[in-house]
């Protein structure tokens, strides 16, 4: 069972897989019908939408949505970065809240992230999505305990020093099967594969219960 936890578009086969679907609050009206998905107010979209809070937490009470996100800190968006840190501590109350996993979009703005996690101290997991950056970044982010989304393009350095059960896998909005990026991976760790899949599988298991 492959599982991609964050993505932008149904995968064409879906045999033998669990795909979160990523929806942008107040901006993606669809999903796929039984699909899993997460929905969350992104820092590139602050200025164009209007009611986004009370969109996310109207959809954040389905039983199909199983994280918050991607919410996060942008530091190249054209927001200011003190509206997009109060909407990012809205929705990190709200995964608490819900006790849903956040989903964390972050782009130069890693100690901002860090003092909202220290202010928080949140219960649930804590995800980055995406994660390209170094080994040293990504020691000090375990060491707060959050976990590490890895797709396509990832610093071979750092996917080695992560631990097995900090690790998920997505496409994001490449369009390319979750099949690839596992094998990338595997093929950086020489990695059993039966083994890497399923230890990635009782990851998704016990983040997101599904």
């Amino acid at each position: 069972m492959y599982c991609d936890i964050h993505t932008h578009t149904v995968p064409v086969s879906l045999s033998g897989k669990i795909y979160i679907l990523n929806r942008i609050a107040g901006k993606d009206k669809d999903r796929t019908p039984g699909s899993y998905f997460s929905c969350g107010i992104h820092p590139w979209f602050l200025n164009e939408l209007d009611n986004q809070k009370e969109i996310l937490q109207q959809q954040v009470g389905d039983p199909l949505c199983v994280a918050i996100g991607e919410a996060g800190l942008d530091k190249n968006a054209t927001t200011c970065l003190t509206f997009q840190k109060d909407i990012f501590h809205f929705q990190a109350v709200l995964a608490e809240r819900y006790n849903k996993p956040l989903i964390i979009h972050c782009v130069k703005a890693w100690q901002e992230i860090l003092e909202v996690y220290k202010e928080i101290k949140p219960h649930v997991p804590w995800i980055i999505h995406g994660f390209r950056g170094s080994k040293e970044l990504a020691a000090q982010l375990l060491s707060h305990g959050f976990y590490l989304s890895f797709g396509k393009y990832f610093n071979p350095e750092t996917i080695h020093m992560i631990p097995a059960d900090r690790l998920l896998l997505e496409t994001d909005d490449k369009d390319i099967p979750i099949e690839t990026v596992y094998q990338g991976l595997i093929d950086e760790l020489q990695a059993d594969p039966s083994s890497f899949i399923s230890q990635i599988r009782e990851n998704v298991r016990n983040i997101f219960s599904i």
